[in-house]
This record gives structure tokens, C-alpha cells and sequence, in this order.
């Protein structure tokens, strides 16, 4: 429960799915994320998740490339649909190497 005093976060949500179609490309994402890192006003970087009806660059990929240049924002997928679809242990050993990656920032939501 929040308490009178409690600093309000917000989070920056990427689209992945933007690469796919042209409109934006991996660096331009991977330069949002340093410049919100950099702006001081978020606290998180999210990006979508979706294995068969929404393409897009794999979730775990790109963050892993933004954990590799940040140094302070959380890190997670906005909802991690294709958790269903992906095998458990190679799963747990993706994300606990990102968590590794990412020095303890990786929030897991699915």
C-alpha cells in the first residue's frame, strides 16, 4: 500500500513490434532507453511480448541489449504472453541470464 510521501513511477514502454514494420529500428529503441535512463523521470523500460499473431523482436533479446546499455532503470516485459509456448528450463536459464545481465533489474510479469 502506498504512503503519503511515496514517489510516484513511471515506466517507458517500447515497441518491439515497430522494428517489424519499418517505423522505428533497434537503435532508435536502444536510444530511447539510455535518454529515459538519462532523463531521470522513469523508472522502468518495458517491451511487448508475442511469439505467433504480433510479430515483433523477441522480448528477452532486446532487453538484454538495453540492460547492456543502462545502468539503473527495471527492466520486464509489459505482459509475457508467450509464456505458455516457451519450454521451462530454457525459459528460467533466459531470464536469470538476463537478470544476471542486467545486475538485479529484470521484473518478470506474466
Amino acid at each position: 500500500m502506498a504512503k503519503v510521501g511515496d514517489k510516484t513511477k513511471f515506466g517507458l514502454s517500447l515497441s518491439n513490434r515497430a522494428v517489424m514494420f519499418g517505423w522505428s529500428s533497434i537503435e532508435d529503441l536502444l536510444d530511447a532507453a539510455i535518454t529515459a535512463e538519462d532523463s531521470g523521470c522513469f523508472d522502468g523500460i518495458w517491451t511487448g511480448d508475442n511469439l505467433l499473431s504480433k510479430p515483433r523482436v523477441d522480448a528477452l533479446v532486446l532487453l538484454s541489449a538495453i540492460a547492456s546499455r543502462t545502468q539503473r532503470v527495471k527492466l520486464g516485459t509489459i505482459c509475457l504472453a508467450s509464456f505458455p509456448m516457451r519450454n521451462p528450463i530454457q525459459f528460467a536459464i533466459q531470464w536469470a541470464s538476463l537478470d544476471v545481465v542486467s545486475r538485479g533489474r529484470s521484473i518478470l510479469v506474466v
